[in-house]
């Protein structure tokens, strides 16, 4: 019922779209200047970093579903969803970065 509700509002379509692309090009582009700072400062491994990666893809998409699927809940039940799904999906790739490291 919700995804027909959104039909109907092209806008928040073309919302969710702009902040998708945008964010994602914004956080792919902060990510590429991270990595080139940490391989030209020679810091370390990069294992935690490059685990990251996805989230450059994720994070955005998750605040653009503000605007299409969670249309119509309260803005703590959104910042609740996006918050929790954005932090077990970092959770978890931290962990395997961390993990293949001990490998």
């Amino acid at each position: 019922m919700r995804r027909l509700r959104t039909a109907r509002y092209p806008r928040d379509r073309v919302k969710h779209t702009t902040i998708n692309i945008a964010g994602t090009f914004v956080l792919a582009v902060l990510w590429l200047v991270l990595v080139w700072f940490w391989k030209h400062w020679e810091i370390g491994g990069t294992t935690y970093l490059m685990a990251l990666a996805p989230m450059t893809y994720l994070v955005p998409f998750l605040i653009g579903t503000r605007y299409t699927s969670l249309k119509g809940r309260s803005l703590r039940s959104q910042a609740i969803m996006i918050g929790s799904l954005v932090a077990g999906p970092a959770a978890l790739l931290v962990f395997a970065g961390w993990l293949s490291t001990k490998i």
